[in-house]
């Protein structure tokens, strides 16, 4: 498994997910959803970025590859608080690599081929690029993809950004969830290697 061109099958879910906020249903006060995922047989710990939860019925954990979807908490049946920011689905794809070393813009660009980057970030030395894909399967999002990388605990964790035609997540603001994203995983991944009790 590629897990930078990883074939997202979200059918039913990304429609409504993507389709706004008229097809779901009115957030339950009383209805939690887990802002975190442990994955990679609990080496890497997803912690999601403010207004975002975890879709439990995606979660697939693995100490090879493990996978997980985010979406905003309103757009799963919980409030997404006050932080909330713009609609979009993140996946987050990790796989376990003896040689694993941050992925660099040029790696990530390669990974991604044929798509073609149309923009590209950094954050703390991590990239964050925006490719044009024709191929994806997540039916109702845009081509354009924002995509990134990083390392945790000797697993490689790819993180790709979905939304809409036109969604101010496709700027600089889906750049930087996904940023706010991996620095957050970063250090609970880290912390939970420290403290494995």
């Amino acid at each position: 498994m590629n897990i930078w061109t990883c074939k997202v099958r979200i059918a039913v879910l990304t429609l409504v997910l993507l389709a706004g906020c008229d097809e779901l249903v009115a957030p339950q006060q009383d209805h939690v959803l887990p802002r975190s995922v442990v994955l990679a047989g609990g080496d890497v710990v997803i912690r999601a970025p403010n207004g975002y939860c975890v879709e439990q019925r995606s979660v697939r954990n693995g100490s090879s590859n493990s996978f997980a979807l985010l979406a905003r908490c309103d757009a799963l049946g919980a409030g997404a608080g006050k932080n909330a920011q713009g609609l979009a689905l993140i996946t987050v794809t990790t796989e376990a690599r003896a040689d694993a070393v941050q992925p660099d813009a040029r790696a990530l660009t390669r990974s991604a081929a044929p798509a073609q980057p149309s923009a590209t970030r950094s954050y703390g030395g991590m990239p964050v690029i925006r490719f044009d894909e024709t191929s994806h399967r997540v039916r109702g999002a845009s081509p354009q993809v924002w995509r990134s990388g990083f390392v945790a605990n000797g697993h490689v964790v790819a993180l790709a950004l979905y939304a809409e035609e036109g969604s101010l997540m496709l700027g600089d603001r889906g750049a930087r969830l996904l940023s706010e994203l991996a620095r957050r995983t970063r250090v609970a991944s880290a912390n939970a290697k420290a403290d494995p009790g």
